[in-house]
Order: structure tokens, then sequence, then C-alpha cells
């Protein structure tokens, strides 16, 4: 049976916001990813598995918790905690096998705490993506005012007009993204090439009841995002 994977990390996070995406989900499968644990432990939410160096968690939260459901790593590592986060939630959807169930149309993982005042943690996150894409699994990084997603060389993306986001930017991940095609947009584009360090598909609006994306190589970020 199809559960959305939670993963929350120790970004900035806004525990109504994620009580909001946890009823959505229904019963999701909640990972926790070291601080992140400390919005679910506010909201009274149990966690199926708990992660991290445990370096910024709150250590008498910490102790709340069973061992079993708890993986530490060493301060002393190669990976952030996100990126363990991210790699047990594409592993979860694999050895489920219903990441490309086609009557699925929202992403299998959904990414919380991701966000904040550090840029290279922000970076880093938005970078994992492509973990996800390159496995075949659709995942979004969300917070109150932005989602973001990662695509890679997809037909067509349908992004809907009252989804609560004014704004749709487009940026390459990597050198470029080629034949980008919109349709249903202020600034439409056909057969174009996108390259990084370029701002051109920054900040625009679908004026149709859904905007349609489409590019023939690349990797392309999508962020809706609002003010």
């Amino acid at each position: 049976m199809y559960k959305k994977v939670i993963v929350i990390l120790g970004g900035s996070v806004d525990p109504s916001f994620v009580k909001e995406v946890l009823d959505d989900a229904g019963k999701p499968f909640i990972i926790a990813a070291d601080k992140g644990l400390e919005v679910l432990y506010k909201l009274s939410v149990m966690p199926d598995i708990i992660l991290g160096d445990f370096d910024s968690v709150d250590n008498s939260i910490l102790e709340e918790y069973k061992s079993e459901i708890l993986t530490r790593f060493s301060p002393v590592k190669d990976f952030t905690d996100g990126e363990a986060a991210v790699d047990k939630a594409i592993e979860v959807v694999l050895s489920r096998g219903d990441q490309n169930e086609s009557d699925i149309p929202e992403s299998s993982v959904v990414i919380l705490g991701a966000t904040g005042s550090r840029l290279d943690h922000v970076l880093a996150n938005i970078s994992l993506l492509k973990k996800a894409v390159d496995a075949g699994v659709r995942a979004e990084i969300v917070d109150r005012n932005n989602k973001i997603r990662i695509f890679n060389n997809f037909d067509s993306i349908k992004v809907f007009k009252n989804n609560g986001k004014k704004y749709l930017s487009l940026m390459p991940l990597g050198d470029k993204v080629t034949g980008l095609t919109l349709s249903g947009f202020k600034y439409g584009a056909t057969d174009a090439d996108l390259y990084q360090g370029s701002s051109l598909a920054i900040s625009n609006e679908i004026t149709s009841d859904y905007g349609m994306i489409s590019f023939k190589d690349g990797y392309l970020i999508v962020m809706e995002t609002d003010d």
C-alpha cells in the first residue's frame, strides 16, 4: 500500500506546517534527522526512523525514544545527516516498489526542514533531490513558501495555478538544460536552452489553469514560490 515518506531535517521548520503536511499525508512513513526530531516531539508524533550524529538535537528529547529506531553516526563523517535521511527515504520507497506507479501524481518523498539560514545546507539539500531523480523516485522539498523539485529529461511537467504559489522559477542543475518549452505562462519559451549563471527563467507566472514545461536534456530545478 502506498504511503508517503516524510523526511524532517534540522533546518527552519514551522511546527504548524509540519502538522498540515503530516495530516494531509494520512499515515506516512516518517524519518527524522537529528534536530528534526524536536518538532515531532512537540507534535507528539512518533517517527519510524531517527538518524543522525545527534550533535544538535536536545539530548533529553532523544532519550525519550527507543534505541531500536535510532541510527547514530559519528560527527566526523563525509556526508550530512540530510543526505543520510534522503538515502534512507529512497531505500524505503524502492523496497516497496511503488515509486513508478502512474496513478500516484504526487512525490513519494516529501522533505521538510531543508531550508533556513544555513545556505550551504540549503544548496546541499536541493542537490540531494538529484539522487532521488536518478533512482527513479519522486521527491520534493517543501516549506510554507516554497516547493522545490528536480526533473531529468521529463517529457512534460504540469504545474497548476491553484497550488497557492504565485511564482515559478527554473534553473539548470549543471551547465545547461536544452530544448526548454513553456506554455501557459506569462513568459513562454520554445526549444530554448537554459544556462547556469543566467536568471532567464526566474519569477515566471502561470496565466492559464496550468502551465506545461518540457525539455530535452539536463537536470531542471523547478521551484514554485510565494512571498
